[in-house]
């Protein structure tokens, strides 16, 4: 799908393939293509103004963060994506089983690996960003 999606310029569809060759990476652990192709989803779904999913490709992208041990980025973005789940109403525990398990796997670990404290105030930061600024800051990531 991701080949018709790109010859006939449907950035949503475009970012919705990404996103399951990104959740497939994100399941075999393989981080920094999980982030990339993350990442090229959200540019996807940001032009096709698409937010509801934007905001999965954020959490996406945070979760690959965690994988690569890139924490205190990882806790910010799942913290801006928390408050933007609040906002819409959405409940995670009724998403897909194996997104709850990735969140607890990866953003878990980060949350462990940083304490309660810091891991707090990462949060919170991220909480304080509001959608556009999230977006922004994950797009402006890069791996070294």
């Amino acid at each position: 799908s991701l080949a018709g999606a790109i010859k006939f310029e449907m950035k949503r569809e475009i970012g919705l393939a990404r996103h399951v060759l990104a959740d497939c990476a994100l399941l075999r652990k393989e981080y920094s293509v999980s982030f990339e192709s993350y990442k090229t989803a959200l540019e996807a779904v940001m032009q096709a103004k698409d937010y509801g999913q934007a905001v999965a490709e954020l959490q996406g992208i945070a979760m690959s963060l965690a994988g690569i041990a890139r924490l205190n980025d990882a806790l910010v973005l799942n913290g801006a994506v928390m408050a933007m789940y609040e906002q819409f109403g959405f409940d995670v525990a009724l998403g897909p089983a194996f997104w709850a398990h990735c969140i607890e796997e990866n953003i878990g670990k980060a949350n462990q690996e940083v304490g309660a404290e810091l891991a707090k105030q990462y949060e919170a930061e991220g909480r304080d960003m509001g959608f556009d600024k999230a977006a922004e800051y994950a797009l402006n990531l890069e791996l070294d």
